[in-house]
């Protein structure tokens, strides 16, 4: 560093972690932290906690923010919920005023961890993560939640239960190593601009639940078929969709290897999915 300021080059060193426990030793020659981001509900904390520490020191935090992490590569899992660990790492960053975002990543396939739309080869798709960036970036950068304009209706759930992602014969040979318990849940967050009734459908039961107006979300258990979704006022439905892709059962994928990732989807009255700040 020294070399290159003698050069006139300016530079700045803000190393990454993937924990804030490190920040101290490396306290001295950088001018702020970051955190690469776990995809764990629990990561607000860690998130507010490097925050805070980086501030102490007089130095920017970057918050690490990560949807969800699978990856078939190393038979490794984090059970992000549903979306429920990235909107808390969004809630994280935001509440402790944090001074920049690094998502973990935009498009990391091998490790599940992409943000940007993704499809499979069955048509499945991603877009729920992308499409809640649009919101909580917004807010993240002008300091204020976004007006909800109109309501949109995101999912959340996984091809198959825990159970069925073990090995098959002459297929895959490992068990998913879990950093936290796994959860078989179906999740719908709505952006609403009031109040109303979620429901969520699949397996012949129907699950609802009456909530405000802004993000709510609404999990219940994974069942097989194909999730229905909707929002409803007065008894007059306000939104309805299917989700894009089926649920197995504890047989598993046909094809014999495990697929843990989150699908996720959205839904409006007019059809068209729209955040705040990204329309896709």
């Amino acid at each position: 560093m020294s070399q290159l300021a003698r050069d006139d080059l300016k530079v700045a060193f803000i190393p990454t972690f993937l924990s804030p426990k490190y920040s101290a030793t490396y306290g001295s020659p950088s001018d702020g932290f970051g955190t690469f981001g776990t995809p764990l509900p629990m990561e607000k904390a860690v998130i507010k906690l490097g925050t805070v520490f980086a501030h102490a020191e007089a130095k920017l935090f970057m918050a690490g923010i990560s949807g969800q992490g699978y990856r078939p590569k190393e038979y490794r899992y984090w059970e992000a919920q549903g979306s429920l660990a990235y909107r808390n790492s969004w809630l994280g960053a935001i509440e402790a005023d944090s001074d920049w975002v690094q998502l973990t990543t935009w498009n990391d396939f091998s490790e599940s961890t992409q943000i940007l739309p993704y499809t499979d080869l069955g048509g499945a798709s991603g877009t729920g993560y992308f499409n809640l960036t649009g919101y909580y970036a917004s807010w993240f950068l002008t300091g204020k939640a976004p007006l909800i304009t109109h309501d949109v209706l995101y999912y959340f759930y996984r091809k198959q239960p825990i159970v069925a992602a073990a090995p098959k014969a002459g297929n895959q040979v490992k068990n998913a190593v879990f950093w936290q318990p796994g959860k078989d849940i179906i999740e719908v967050v709505g952006l609403l601009t009031r109040p109303g009734t979620l429901t969520i459908s699949i397996g012949g039961k129907e699950y609802r639940k009456d909530v405000d107006g802004g993000v709510q979300s609404f999990s219940v258990p994974l069942g097989e078929g194909t999730p229905r979704f909707s929002l409803s006022r007065g008894g007059d439905v306000i939104i309805a969709f299917d989700g894009k892709t089926d649920i197995v059962g504890n047989a598993g994928l046909p094809e014999g290897y495990a697929d843990l990732t989150y699908w996720s989807g959205s839904g409006s009255a007019k059809g068209t999915c729209f955040s705040n700040a990204i329309r896709w």
